[in-house]
């Protein structure tokens, strides 16, 4: 009796382990079937113009192999900036090319490719995508777009700090990986150069334990937003913030750290608007927003972590 219950418990972890690694990626295969299903209403095998697309890839010797390390290995060769990559095998017109209607327009390639109730999916499923890895990546994308740094090393040099080789085991992560090679092929990378914070720079760095320091001094995550806020309404006349993280801080509190630096500048953007012009920003035509969008602008500068 007692070998049977033995038994029967070994079963149950295993069962739960299995469960438990199913829910992992969940959200991600949602989006993926949900890749899948947009490109058969345009008359396409989503994932057989991958394959095809992988296979080439493999055969230039672009991708060593199939596995999670290769597309592991790609990010980290683009966050340090080897330069542009060239082929032969152009995926975005094949992908225009094979569809019913090939008279549509790139944007809506890109479209098909991404899945057209992607953000319905992640409202749907809140918990699992929160949840996600996915997630994290949406935020720090949102975190450089408002700081102006999209640029191809960059964005790799983020997904390689929140992607592990073994989430590109997972084909949504392989297929978005192999998107990326598609759209940036001969894109011009950054060139390298010293980098010299102003004197002036608001200093702010994140520790191996995730504490906050402003000028050296430790301040608390809700605080932050507020020094940026005075820092801008300062007398600096060109503004700019140095930005240092311990390659051992968690990247949600990078996340967070920039989400913060945004809301200070939000706050600044709302009270230009309303004593230059005596209107709410969100009120103001374009020409004023840039206006107050310039004066209340800062160039980050990230570090590199000591």
């Amino acid at each position: 009796m007692s070998k049977m219950i033995i038994r029967l418990f070994c079963l149950f972890c295993v069962l739960i382990v299995i469960f438990s690694f199913g829910k992992k990626y969940s959200i991600e295969e949602k989006l993926l079937e949900n890749i899948y299903q947009h490109g058969e209403e345009y008359g396409l095998d989503i994932e057989h113009e991958y394959s095809e697309y992988k296979k080439f890839l493999i055969a230039d010797g672009f991708l060593d192999d199939d596995t999670g390390v290769s597309y592991y290995k790609f990010y980290e060769n683009m966050a340090n900036v080897l330069g542009p990559h060239y082929f032969d095998y152009n995926f975005l017109d094949t992908i225009k090319y094979h569809c019913n209607d090939t008279s549509i327009e790139f944007k809506e390639v890109f479209k098909i490719l991404n899945g057209a109730k992607t953000n319905s999916i992640k409202e749907m499923y809140d918990i699992d995508y929160k949840k996600s890895k996915q997630f994290l990546l949406d935020r720090a994308m949102d975190s450089l777009a408002a700081c102006g740094l999209i640029h191809p090393s960059v964005v790799a040099k983020l997904i390689t700090k929140i992607l592990r080789s073994e989430d590109f085991e997972q084909d949504y992560y392989k297929m978005k990986a192999l998107l990326t090679i598609a759209i940036t092929a001969d894109v011009v990378p950054l060139k390298p150069k010293s980098i010299i914070a102003p004197n002036d720079a608001l200093q702010i760095s994140l520790d191996s334990v995730n504490c906050i320091y402003v000028m050296d001094e430790k301040i608390k995550l809700n605080e932050l937003r507020g020094i940026v806020y005075k820092y801008l309404r300062s007398d600096t006349k060109t503004k700019s913030l140095t930005l240092r993280c311990s390659t051992r801080s968690s990247y949600e509190m990078y996340v967070k750290l920039q989400d913060e630096i945004g809301l200070g500048m939000v706050r600044r953007k709302k009270e230009l608007a309303l004593l230059e012009y005596g209107k709410n920003y969100d009120e103001l035509d374009a020409d004023k927003k840039e206006l107050v969008d310039k004066e209340c602008s800062v160039k980050i500068i990230e570090l590199e972590p000591q």
